[in-house]
C-alpha cells in the first residue's frame, strides 16, 4: 500500500505537468512536433519538451524493483508488481517487433533504469541511513571533495560534453562529498518546520523550476553578456528560480494541490 501511494504520487504529478509543458511550448511555438505526437510520445517516456521529467521514468521502475525485493524478503508474493516490472522489462523489444513487422515507427520506450541508477539509489540510502558519526567527526575534507566534484564536473561540461553523463565519476564524488559533508548535521528545533515544509514542496519545486527558469532565461539573457555580467545573472536567476520554484510549491500546498501538482 505504501508503495503504491508513492507511485500515484509520482505518476499523477508527472502526467499533469507533461501536459502543462506541452501546452506551454504549443504557446510559446517551442515544440519541434505537433502537440499530439510529443503527447503520444511522452506516455512512452519522452522528455519534450520537460527535459527534466527523465529522472521519473527511472526513479519508478528503480523504487518498484527495490519494493518488490523487500516484499519478497518480508515472505510477501507480490505477483501484480511483478507482472508490471515484467511488462516494462519487455516492452522496447516487443515494441521493436511491432516496428519491424507492421514497417511503421514506434515510439522509443524509456520507462527503465540504467545500472547506475540503481546503484546511486542503493548507495545513497547507505550514506543517509549511516549512524552519527560514521564517517568522522570533521566535515572539512567532504567538503572538500564536494568542492572539487563541482568544479570537475563545471569543467567537464565546458571542454569535454555537455551534459556530463550521470554515471561520471566527478557526478558520484560530488554527490557523496555533498550527503556526507550533511550527514548528522543537527537541525535546531525552531527550524524544522520551517524545514519540512520546504521538503514537502521541493518535488513541487523540481516539477515548476525549468518553466521558471525558461521565463528568466528569455527575459534577461542575451548573447552580447559581458563576462561580468553574465557572473551576476546566473547568481541571480539561481536565487531567484530556487525563490518562485519553492514559493509556487508552497503556494499550491497550502490550496491542497500537492497531490495533483507535486
Amino acid at each position: 500500500a505504501r508503495l503504491r501511494r508513492r507511485i500515484v504520487r509520482i505518476v499523477v504529478p508527472l502526467a499533469v505537468w507533461t501536459a502543462l509543458y506541452l501546452a506551454w511550448g504549443k504557446l510559446r511555438d517551442t515544440n519541434d512536433d505537433p502537440v499530439r505526437q510529443i503527447a503520444l510520445d511522452s506516455v512512452f517516456a519522452s522528455v519534450r519538451p520537460a527535459y527534466h521529467l527523465w529522472y521519473l521514468y527511472a526513479y519508478l521502475p528503480v523504487i518498484m524493483v527495490l519494493g518488490l525485493v523487500v516484499l519478497v524478503r518480508a515472505g510477501k508474493r507480490p505477483w501484480g508488481l511483478g507482472a508490471v516490472l515484467l511488462v516494462l522489462a519487455s516492452a522496447p523489444s516487443l515494441l521493436g517487433d511491432l516496428a519491424e513487422a507492421t514497417g511503421r515507427e514506434l515510439p522509443r520506450f524509456g520507462w527503465a533504469f540504467a545500472p547506475y541508477q540503481l546503484i546511486y539509489a542503493v548507495l545513497g540510502a547507505l550514506l543517509l541511513a549511516a549512524p552519527a558519526g560514521a564517517f568522522g567527526r570533521r566535515r572539512w575534507p567532504w567538503l572538500l571533495l564536494a568542492a572539487a566534484g563541482l568544479a570537475g564536473v563545471i569543467a567537464y561540461q565546458h571542454e569535454v560534453h555537455y551534459a556530463i553523463p550521470y554515471a561520471h565519476v566527478l557526478v558520484a564524488l560530488f554527490s557523496c562529498g555533498v550527503l556526507v559533508s550533511l550527514h548528522g548535521v543537527r537541525v535546531p528545533e525552531r527550524m524544522r518546520p520551517t524545514l519540512a515544509r520546504l521538503s514537502e514542496a521541493s518535488f513541487g519545486a523540481y516539477l515548476v523550476h525549468v518553466l521558471v527558469l525558461g521565463v528568466l532565461t528569455d527575459a534577461f539573457v542575451g548573447a552580447d553578456l559581458g563576462g561580468p555580467a553574465a557572473v551576476a545573472l546566473v547568481a541571480g536567476i539561481t536565487v531567484a528560480t530556487t525563490a518562485l520554484s519553492f514559493g509556487a510549491a508552497l503556494l499550491w500546498g497550502r490550496a491542497g494541490a500537492s497531490k495533483v501538482l507535486g
